[in-house]
């Protein structure tokens, strides 16, 4: 072989041998990011649109605005409306999740709007609480509770919110706008880690540390809506019991909590 066409082969090795590595890499690279969102996910809860739309009551859309910002036409003119809350999770193919702690920060956004809170001093709030409470969910922690009507009735006096002066005049009133979102809810160390969303039970719970937060009966795990689909299949809570070993109570729990969603 000629000396040419030697350096020629060793070229093509080496290009051959870079490629490979670089492959390689990529791939190593890939396996890091798919582990890292799995570490991600693990803990969070994770809820599609849908989902989180029907644990919580708030229509899909609206909860995309919050989590996603949207643009809206004025006089002609195109303008942006920033999200309210940035979630935990990433858009992965144009569609958007929730963790658990989104769910409930969007839950607590919630009873501010039924009162008809304007978003200028929600967004004023939020961005102080995320300062005062160095967390990303100021609204879903337990600070919230004890040092949130300080903060809301600051930003109610900066946005002039005739609403939420009335809603964080008192901590009575306060208390009374945040009962429906506080109710079922457990805290530790001033985060929410568990959501008893079936009133007077325990039963039923969302643990985003179990089932990726779904909806599962307390002691078995299983989900509400598997246990739902086999007493609607068979007409019969004992007999789900039995098949899922699972008490009677859990399972008739279990359907009331579904059919009061699908209500």
């Amino acid at each position: 072989m000629s000396a040419g066409a030697e350096e020629r082969t060793r070229r093509k090795a080496r290009g051959i041998s870079q490629t490979t590595q670089g492959t390689k890499a990529k791939e190593k690279s890939s396996r890091a990011m798919n582990e890292a969102s799995r570490d991600l996910l693990l803990g969070a809860g994770v809820y599609s649109i849908p989902e989180a739309s029907r644990l919580t009551g708030i229509s899909p859309s609206r909860l995309q605005r919050w989590l996603l910002g949207y643009e809206f036409t004025l006089r002609g003119e195109k303008r942006p409306s920033p999200s309210v809350f940035r979630g935990d999770l990433p858009v992965i193919a144009d569609t958007p999740a929730m963790s658990f702690l989104d769910l409930q920060e969007a839950r607590c956004i919630a009873e501010f709007r039924r009162r008809h809170v304007g978003w200028g001093a929600l967004r004023e709030g939020h961005a102080q609480g995320r300062k005062d409470f160095g967390t990303a969910h100021p609204f879903a922690t337990g600070q919230f509770k004890t040092l949130g009507r300080r903060l809301m009735l600051d930003a109610a006096s900066k946005r002039q919110d005739g609403a939420l002066l009335d809603v964080a005049r008192s901590q009575h009133s306060f208390r009374i706008v945040l009962a429906p979102y506080l109710r079922g809810l457990e805290f530790l160390n001033d985060r929410p880690i568990l959501w008893f969303p079936l009133p007077g039970s325990k039963r039923v719970v969302l643990n985003p540390e179990r089932e990726f937060g779904r909806p599962i009966v307390q002691k078995r795990g299983v989900p509400t809506s598997i246990l739902t689909r086999a007493y609607r299949a068979e007409g019969s809570y004992e007999r789900v019991a039995r098949w899922y070993e699972v008490d009677l109570r859990s399972v008739r729990d279990a359907v009331r909590f579904e059919h009061a969603l699908a209500a």
